[in-house]
């Protein structure tokens, strides 16, 4: 995925976290520094891109790295960052969870980001950083840069991100739970291959495989 400036995109995903007080990174797109590092293969010193990860612990302001974006799990609160290394977006939303799982999509169009939980807008908004952000670091699913200690307890299923305007109505469908009409119970187990018989037998209900 190219995270160059784009005025309308989307991030979607599901979790379900283990603890019921967590500091945790979901996803995370950190700053970079250029460091001299010994290439002991080339016997040489070179100059390298470094991950820097974001200030720790919790979530805290980092208006001057330029990080593409920093989604988390504080205090049972969503949170996410964006910073252009001169100004910062920083918007977050309660948590609400149903039977253990919660669907976020934060999304932006019309220069407008916001937060949406379980299919519902959740009254939090802002600008994003006007000056580009992309840089050559690491996307992280799951963790905060190279910390481990910031990675996220708990599941994280169908990630996924847009590069145009998610509607209302695109919103409501990917969080929708239902089990067979839903986007959360999907599987990578779609049926069997029979190799040297030349046959494929798709078992699975779900309708990711109608």
């Amino acid at each position: 995925k190219n995270f160059n400036r784009c005025d309308h995109w989307g991030i979607s995903f599901w979790i379900n976290p283990t603890q019921n007080e967590i500091t945790g990174s979901i996803l995370s797109k950190g700053k970079i520094r250029k460091e001299q590092v010994f290439n002991k293969s080339r016997d040489m010193i070179e100059t390298q891109d470094i991950t820097v990860p974001m200030p720790t612990p919790g979530v805290q302001s980092f208006k001057t790295h330029r990080t593409p974006f920093q989604i988390s799990l504080y205090k049972e609160q969503i949170h996410f960052q964006s910073s252009d290394g001169s100004k910062e977006l920083h918007i977050s939303a309660s948590a609400d969870y149903r039977n253990g799982w919660m669907h976020v999509a934060i999304h932006n169009s019309e220069s407008l980001c916001r937060i949406a939980i379980n299919g519902t807008n959740a009254g939090t908004s802002g600008s994003v950083p006007v000056l580009p952000t992309n840089n050559n670091a690491y996307v992280f699913v799951g963790a905060h840069s190279d910390r481990i200690g910031e990675s996220f307890q708990g599941n994280i299923a169908e990630m996924r991100m847009y590069d145009y305007a998610l509607t209302p109505t695109n919103i409501l469908s990917l969080s929708n739970q239902n089990f067979y009409s839903g986007s959360l119970y999907q599987t990578s187990v779609v049926g069997n291959m029979f190799y040297k018989n030349g046959q494929i037998v798709i078992s699975s209900p779900l309708p990711k495989y109608n």
